[in-house]
Order: structure tokens, then C-alpha cells, then sequence
């Protein structure tokens, strides 16, 4: 049983459904990742994401009093650090975030260095604090970075 037509198109085909479905989703250009249109920048963003393989759901838990924006990789690649970097920067401009990891190795890595991007000369006036939870299999390991 084939349930994807066309698996070239289905991550591309999956963006366009969650678009028309969650019309409250703000999409940032030249990634997989959106936010809450409507987030206030009084609170401490949560960010999750990671491949689109067999966990591309991160889109769905997107809105009030959830995630406030998730950024997606392609099928069963992390997105960038450039690209969780882009997706951070449009979120907030309060210098804090809370990111929120998978316990997949390319995740861990993805997220490291784009925490290390996000707290480095040229961003540290746009991030200053950054929490990271690292989600294990049965309980978050939270680091303060």
C-alpha cells in the first residue's frame, strides 16, 4: 500500500496542507519552519523541530499556549542551523528562547550549533539567554545555556 504519490513532492505537498489548515501560521521564506502569527513577544518562545521523516508533526503543536514556532528539516534530515537561526531571529527579539530537542544525533548537533550561532558576537544583542531541553526517552534533561 503506497500512501504517498509522488515522495519527491510530499514534504512540499505536507507545507501546503498545514498552510491551508492553519491559516493563523506565519511561514518564514526559504525554510520549513513557521511561528505563531499571533505571539506576543512578552513571553519566552518555544521552539521545536527536526526531520520530516517520521516526525513532522512539530507543525501541528504550533498556536496559543503551545509551540510558538517549529522548523522542520527535509525527510529525515534536522533543518540547518542557518535555517533554526532564521526561524528564531523572526520569532523573538527579547535575547531568549527555549528550544526544544529530540534526542536524534543530527537534531542534538543541528540545535548545538545553531545555539552557538545565536550566542556568538554578531547575534548575542538579539539572543542573550537560550534554554535548551534535550527530550530523552522518558524524561527532558533541561541545560542552561
Amino acid at each position: 500500500m503506497q500512501i504517498i504519490n509522488e515522495p519527491q513532492n510530499a514534504l512540499s505537498q505536507a507545507t501546503q496542507g498545514i498552510q491551508w489548515a492553519y491559516p493563523n501560521l506565519t511561514w518564514v521564506p526559504n525554510t520549513f519552519g513557521c511561528y505563531d502569527s499571533n505571539f506576543q513577544d512578552d513571553q519566552i518562545p518555544l521552539i521545536a523541530g527536526g526531520g520530516s521523516g517520521h516526525d513532522p508533526a512539530h507543525w501541528g503543536y504550533v498556536g496559543p499556549g503551545m509551540l510558538t514556532a517549529a522548523i522542520m528539516g527535509t525527510v529525515f534530515q534536522p533543518p540547518t542551523s542557518q535555517e533554526i537561526v532564521k526561524v528564531t531571529k523572526q520569532v523573538t527579539r527579547q535575547r531568549r528562547v527555549f528550544f526544544i530537542v529530540k534526542n536524534f544525533p543530527a537534531d542534538v548537533s543541528a540545535f548545538t550549533a545553531a545555539q552557538q550561532q545565536l550566542l556568538n558576537n554578531n547575534c548575542k544583542r538579539n539572543i542573550g539567554k537560550l534554554v535548551y531541553v534535550l527530550w530523552q526517552t522518558i524524561f527532558p534533561w533541561i541545560m542552561n545555556l
